[in-house]
């Protein structure tokens, strides 16, 4: 599922400096096809709750495998999910961490 410009997420990438690749999809969430992703190609990719087991099963697979961010190793997933997906106060927390995480690498 990729977060679009009317969901939760997308404010958060938003607060925190960022540019979500999905700003001008007009839904809140969508399945997005491979040829998509591809085309996207996410300089960071959020995927909050990622195991490393599914991690390694994925860098297997077309289309990760062929993402610049995935290539690069630049996944973020280990937020703690409720942050950057529940609204309420401690959202603005999530977003602190997701900025510091993007632009520091910490």
């Amino acid at each position: 599922m990729v977060a679009g410009k009317n969901s939760l997420p997308h404010n958060a990438l938003e607060y925190a400096g960022c540019r979500n690749v999905a700003e001008n999809v007009k839904g809140d969430y969508f399945r997005a096809s491979a040829e998509w992703l591809v085309r996207a190609d996410p300089d960071f990719i959020i995927f909050l709750g990622l195991t490393e087991k599914k991690r390694k099963e994925l860098t297997e697979k077309y289309p990760w495998n062929s993402l610049k961010a995935w290539k690069e190793g630049k996944i973020i997933s280990h937020l703690p999910e409720d942050l950057l997906l529940r609204p309420g106060p401690r959202f603005f927390d999530g977003v602190n961490l997701l900025h510091k995480v993007i632009y520091t690498g910490k």
